[in-house]
């Protein structure tokens, strides 16, 4: 009876309007489409706005009884978002159609969109597997260059987005990094958990080429988060990571990348003296701040303006202290949503490993949370705690490869019956 009731729990969210398949194609195919456009001749960017907007329309249309849930869940994100705008159109005379009012109108309408595809089992799963093709899509157009002392991987020719960034880079492959460890961990299977594991090495590695010192911390401390029960799990994964340690340090794989980052360990980027210089313009204008347009700050040292370099300066000397208090907020609920005690989703043991990734990526980063990653990241612990109907079940039970193809309901009863709680 007990699995039967719970196998009856996954019909739950056709009732409540699951969005088709469709839709979640369609936003895979908007972001490959934002990223590889000009590759292939097309504009950059162009279209996909109303085309975002449609999804988002068509998404809370058919969510049905789950439409309260998950707008309650993003009150304090829509909140934020409207103030930001309002303070740089209402005070600061920027254009309404201003990029920056429109990557704020796309981050709401994409929280929408995946909050509602988590209704989908095995959503998470096959988005995160998106995201990695989607980096990979990336490597034929990486090369060594930059400014700096030592030469950084980043994307060249006509791929757009993140990837033309040697820090967007090792961010992109970072979170890869972070979910296919986290991956390899849960899963049951030794197969997956090799190939996991492996995958989660090579990204490692782009990682390395890029010398994103911010990407390297936070995934190395997400995956300390997330590898903090191995030893309640038993001696064959914690002799699988040891193992595979000492081969890539017999092999001698990240040598390179080692040199690199020891080379650029004394390389000053300017945010230690761009911060305390932003934070005391912050308080000379703490209500509506100074405008995005004038979020530079100068650093005589430097010769040069650089921003803020990180999330929440950025929203303070932006727009004032209403949308930094109301992000902040929705920061500290989602991480309260994943350290829950409750009924664990199948999706727990990614929460607190994603967030973290997520808000360390922000510390060194301005406006990082619009990323279709940190989407992804700081949704979870939402979607499976504010009464929407994802499927429950113990994660270490269900083997998570069993999920990887699922793309509807049908897929996940038989899972849910054989290993009842």
């Amino acid at each position: 009876m007990r699995a039967q009731s719970i196998s009856n729990s996954s019909v739950a969210p056709t009732a409540l309007g699951t969005p088709p398949g469709a839709v979640e194609y369609i936003y895979s195919a908007l972001l490959f489409y934002n990223n590889l456009g000009p590759v292939v001749g097309l504009p950059a960017g162009e279209g996909s706005g109303p085309m975002l907007l449609l999804l988002g329309i068509y998404c809370s249309l058919s969510l049905g009884q789950a439409r309260k849930a998950v707008f309650q869940s993003l009150r304090l994100p829509i909140l934020c978002a409207v103030f930001e705008i309002l303070v740089q159109v209402l005070v600061h005379g920027v254009s309404p159609f201003d990029s920056h009012v429109r990557y704020f109108v796309n981050w709401i309408v994409g929280l929408v969109v995946i909050h509602s595809l988590f209704l989908r089992p095995g959503f998470l799963h096959r988005f995160a597997l998106t995201l990695l093709c989607l980096s990979l899509t990336a490597l034929p157009f990486l090369s060594s260059g930059g400014d700096f002392s030592v030469e950084r991987a980043s994307a060249t020719g006509d791929i757009s987005g993140d990837f033309r960034n040697a820090n967007g880079v090792g961010i992109w492959f970072g979170f890869c990094c972070t979910y296919l460890g986290v991956l390899g961990l849960e899963t049951r299977r030794n197969l997956v958990r090799i190939a996991s594991w492996l995958g989660a090495a090579g990204c490692l590695y782009v990682v390395g080429l890029s010398v994103s010192r911010t990407a390297l911390l936070a995934t190395a401390l997400a995956l300390v988060v997330a590898f903090r029960r191995l030893l309640k799990r038993g001696f064959t994964p914690l002799l699988a990571v040891v193992m595979l340690a000492w081969v890539v340090f017999v092999l001698g794989i990240f040598d390179a990348a080692t040199a690199r980052y020891l080379e650029r360990g004394d390389e000053e980027t300017g945010r230690l003296a761009v911060w305390p210089a932003a934070l005391e313009r912050y308080f000379e204008s703490p209500i509506t701040g100074v405008g995005i347009s004038n979020i530079g700050t100068y650093i005589p040292e430097k010769g040069k303006a650089y921003t803020p370099h990180n999330t929440f300066i950025s929203f303070a000397l932006g727009s004032g202290t209403i949308p930094l208090l109301l992000f902040l907020g929705y920061l500290i609920r989602t991480f309260r949503q994943a350290s829950s005690a409750g009924a664990p989703a199948d999706y727990g043991p990614f929460r607190l490993p994603f967030l973290t990734y997520a808000f360390l990526i922000c510390v060194a980063g301005d406006y990082s949370f619009m990323a279709p990653w940190a989407l992804l990241a700081l949704s979870i612990p939402s979607a499976s705690t504010a009464g929407l109907p994802v499927p429950r079940a113990r994660a270490r039970r269900v083997p998570l490869l069993n999920s990887l193809p699922v793309a509807g309901h049908q897929g996940v009863r038989p899972l849910i019956r054989r290993y009842p709680r």
